[in-house]
């Protein structure tokens, strides 16, 4: 890791949100403030916040909608004169180099434009000017996935030798099989001998979560008296609960709405099979220009999930689809479980043979939990991060 630099990320979302774009950020300034100063600009809904703590300086400014990326170019460019380097994670503050050329400008990129707007709409056109503008102006451009580094190289226009890939990581010690699931068996009144599959999902189109409920009924014929837990929420979580009603599972699935990120990890630990559902995209698994677009046409391309490496790394059996970026390293390894998308059946047989094969379970996690802690630890990602900052502070 480099050291005794001062180094401003200028994170995504906010500090205290959840999922990968908030995640990742969040959690390379905490590596990096090891033996750094590191100055994090983020934004909230709420007040404004300075919070300050040994080398790790937050920003978190009150903020709403596009008032968010203003916000945080002006807080950033407020500090440039104490900063040797920033990483931004978000490709609208990455024109923060336009005003500031002095200093090196990492751009790490999280996801697609289509995340955010559908192609082809005007909002839509200008992102794709700002995402042009802030990867040409970046010193070093970084993917957390290879469809991602292969759109940036083929659609954007990123030259190669600035353009890296890095992926996500994990906190191996917050997700860790060390941790105790009982207290949520407890709450919930799950005893031991209950079968408990558990997913957390935001209840949205592309996490297709209808399918995991769909398998209930048939996994219900072995283990009548097994639960499905889903964590999240979102504009379809009442569809989802007619459908839990429909087919008669008031008394085996539970929502329990929004978990802290400090908690997921007890949920992890007290279920027996963890479900990482995603929508498939066709196209995006083997990259082609053509393919790509028509993909972003019909629904957002997935990128390397935190979320399932989190539950990899809980060592717990994992079960998700054949799309995204992790599919390939688990199909080469025996770390989990894939499955084609939007198959109750499939999914329901896969859990089935988990929860009937106990050393099929341990199998599954203790490989994953190796893989994880060898390959994807934020230690390891920051080391991989600071050969990129050298490069970019040597120049």
């Amino acid at each position: 890791m480099i050291e005794n630099y001062n180094i401003s990320i200028v994170g995504q979302h906010s500090y205290c949100a959840s999922g990968g774009t908030a995640t990742h950020p969040t959690e390379i300034a905490r590596v990096l403030s090891k033996k750094n100063k590191v100055f994090f600009v983020t934004t909230c809904s709420r007040k404004k916040v300075v919070y300050e703590n040994d080398n790790l300086i937050i920003y978190m400014e009150k903020a709403i909608n596009h008032g968010k990326t203003f916000k945080k170019i002006k807080r950033a460019y407020s500090i440039r004169n104490n900063v040797d380097l920033f990483h931004i994670h978000d490709f609208r503050s990455g024109l923060l180099g336009v005003i500031e050329p002095k200093r090196p400008i990492i751009l790490t990129v999280h996801g697609y434009i289509t995340e955010t707007t559908n192609k082809g709409s005007l909002l839509y056109r200008i992102f794709l000017k700002l995402m042009k503008v802030s990867t040409k102006r970046a010193d070093a451009v970084i993917a957390v996935d290879k469809t991602i580094y292969n759109w940036l190289e083929h659609e954007i226009g990123c030259e190669t030798d600035r353009l890296y890939y890095i992926p996500n990581g994990v906190d191996v010690n917050k997700f860790s099989p060390s941790v105790d699931g009982s207290e949520v068996r407890e709450v919930y009144g799950i005893s031991n001998t209950d079968k408990l599959i558990f997913s957390a999902r935001h209840f949205v189109p592309k996490n297709a979560v209808e399918y995991t409920i769909k398998a209930m009924p048939i996994i219900l014929k072995v283990h009548p008296n097994a639960k499905l837990m889903l964590a999240g929420e979102g504009p379809l979580e009442d569809k989802l609960k007619i459908l839990v009603r429909k087919l008669d599972l008031n008394e085996n699935v539970i929502f329990c709405g929004v978990i802290s990120y400090d908690s997921i990890p007890k949920y992890y630990a007290a279920s027996d099979v963890i479900v990482n559902s995603f929508t498939h995209i066709s196209g995006v698994e083997e990259f082609e220009t053509s393919s790509l677009l028509d993909a972003m046409e019909n629904g957002r391309p997935i990128g390397t999930s935190i979320t399932t490496l989190e539950a990899l790394s809980i060592g717990k059996p994992v079960i998700t689809p054949t799309v995204g970026g992790i599919q390939k390293e688990i199909s080469d390894r025996e770390i989990g479980i894939l499955l084609p998308d939007k198959d109750p059946k499939a999914l329901a047989d896969a859990c089935l043979h988990i929860l009937d094969d106990q050393k099929l379970a341990n199998r599954l996690g203790r490989n994953a939990r190796e893989y994880i802690v060898a390959n994807r630890s934020w230690d390891k990602i920051v080391e991989q991060l600071s050969e990129v900052y050298t490069t970019v502070l040597e120049k």
